[in-house]
């Protein structure tokens, strides 16, 4: 583990970064019969893709 002493907060975080966060909206769809559908994806760029996709945008 790195010492931490001296150094400023901004240096701390930017050692340390974070992956960056992945939102994926779950969709929903009217099926024939009435019923409604929620499709959830995975938080990958897979399940963006695929959510975008199966909305038709």
């Amino acid at each position: 583990m790195k010492s931490h002493i001296g150094w400023s907060s901004r240096q701390i975080v930017v050692s340390n970064p974070e992956p960056k966060w992945k939102f994926v909206q779950p969709n929903t769809f009217l099926r024939g019969d009435g019923t409604v559908e929620l499709r959830e994806y995975p938080a990958r760029n897979e399940g963006i893709i695929q959510s975008f996709f199966e909305r038709g945008l």
